[in-house]
Formats: structure tokens, C-alpha cells, sequence
């Protein structure tokens, strides 16, 4: 197994944050509305009622925001890929310490775990640099690793250079 490094993981974390945060708050919209909406079929109230939500109520979005990655991160971790859209754009996926795809559960407490990584300045994501296997404190805590997986290649034919007036081949 080749363990991925801190760098690849970094880039595949921001190719997924990214994603999410655009795609959350779309939904948090959306959600809000849709329910208060239905509350008030006046369009112009219910937009005025998402927005004092939104302003009044600053824990709604957040909670949504939490469990979209929630189920993101240990839906796409414990899938058949074992890759988020981050992850597989970088060419890694998540396995256990002998290489076995892990379950949701084990996914899901992985995730909650980056919480603790996070605190004390991002040590917990920094260990990631400096442990044999490359393991970040989520991993330790969680038993799992993230591995380099080959790359898909595409295979051509050699070409055969054709010889140009006066040059060699």
C-alpha cells in the first residue's frame, strides 16, 4: 500500500469543501424556503421569513451545513469507491489498516473525529505529515488509512517516427 500524503489529501479536502459549501447553501436555501413556503404561499412573505431565519435563527444553516457533510463524507467513504469526488480526483480512497473498505459507522465516527483533529492549530491534520503511514489523528483514532491508488492510464500504440528529408529517425 502507498500511503497518500498530507498535500494530496489537502487539495482532494478543498476540492470537497468546495463542492459542499456551494451545494449546502443552496440547499439551506431551498430547505428554508421550500418549509416556510408552505407555511405561507405568498412568495414575497415566505422570502421575508427565510431571510429573518437566516438572520434570527443562525444555528438552522450551520446544523444543515453539519449533516450534508456528515452524509457526504462517510456516504461517498464507506460507498464501493470509498472516495469522496475530492478524493477520487486525487487518486485516493480510504480503507482500513489492511486494506478492506470501511463501513459506514466507522466512516461516520472518522468524520466526527476531524472535529478533534482540528482543534490545538490543526495538530491532529498536521500528523498526517509525520506518522509511518500517514495517518492524521482521525485515522489513528478510526483505525483507517488513506492510500494512493494507481492512477488510470490511458495506453497508446508507439508511433513510429517517419524519417524527414535529411534528418534521421
Amino acid at each position: 500500500m502507498t500511503y497518500a500524503g498530507f498535500w494530496r489529501r489537502a487539495v482532494a479536502f478543498f476540492i470537497d469543501f468546495s463542492l459542499l459549501m456551494g451545494g449546502t447553501t443552496l440547499v439551506s436555501v431551498f430547505t428554508l424556503f421550500t418549509f416556510i413556503f408552505f407555511l405561507s404561499p405568498d412568495y414575497s412573505v415566505a422570502l421575508e421569513q427565510v431571510t429573518y431565519t437566516m438572520a434570527n435563527k443562525p444555528y438552522i444553516s450551520p446544523l444543515i451545513h453539519a449533516t450534508v457533510f456528515w452524509l457526504y463524507f462517510a456516504g461517498y467513504e464507506s460507498s464501493k469507491r470509498q472516495a469522496t469526488i475530492g478524493k477520487l480526483v486525487m487518486g485516493l480512497k480510504v480503507c482500513t489498516l489492511d486494506g478492506h473498505r470501511i463501513g459506514f459507522g466507522r466512516a461516520s465516527a472518522r468524520h466526527f473525529s476531524k472535529y478533534l483533529s482540528g482543534l490545538l492549530l490543526m495538530v491532529g491534520y498536521l500528523m498526517g505529515a509525520f506518522t509511518k503511514k500517514k495517518q492524521a489523528l482521525h485515522d489513528k483514532m478510526t483505525r483507517c488509512v488513506v492510500i494512493n491508488v494507481k492512477a488510470i492510464r490511458i495506453h497508446e500504440e508507439p508511433v513510429q517516427a517517419e524519417p524527414v528529408d535529411g534528418l534521421p529517425a
